[in-house]
C-alpha cells in the first residue's frame, strides 16, 4: 500500500519504526508545553525516532498515475462543471 502511495504522489514515503507515532507526537507537544524542552522543535529532536524504512516511487508507475489523473481532471471538468446533468443522473441510479 505504501508503494502505491509513493507512486501516486511521486514522493518517498517514510514509515515510522514505532507503532504509536501519534502518541509520541502528543508527548513531544506536552513536553514542550510543560517546559521540559524550550520548544516543540527541540522536543522533537530529542524524542523522535528516525524513520529507516522508505518506499521510493517507481518512475514508470508515476507517469501512468499522472496520465490517469489528467484524464480524471478532464472528465471532472466535462461532467462536473459544464452544466451537464450526467453525474446527477448517474448518482440517482
Amino acid at each position: 500500500m505504501m508503494l502505491f502511495f509513493a507512486d501516486v504522489l511521486g514522493k518517498p514515503i517514510r514509515i515510522a519504526e514505532i507503532t504509536q507515532a501519534a502518541a509520541l507526537g502528543s508527548a513531544v507537544y506536552a513536553a514542550a508545553a510543560a517546559g521540559v524542552y524550550p520548544s516543540v522543535k527541540e522536543a522533537a529532536k530529542k524524542l523522535a525516532v528516525p524513520c529507516t524504512v522508505s518506499n521510493l516511487p517507481n518512475v514508470n508507475n508515476r507517469a501512468r498515475y499522472e496520465k490517469l489523473y489528467q484524464a480524471y481532471i478532464a472528465l471532472y471538468d466535462h461532467f462536473g462543471r459544464s452544466g451537464s446533468d450526467v453525474m446527477t443522473r448517474l448518482r440517482g441510479l
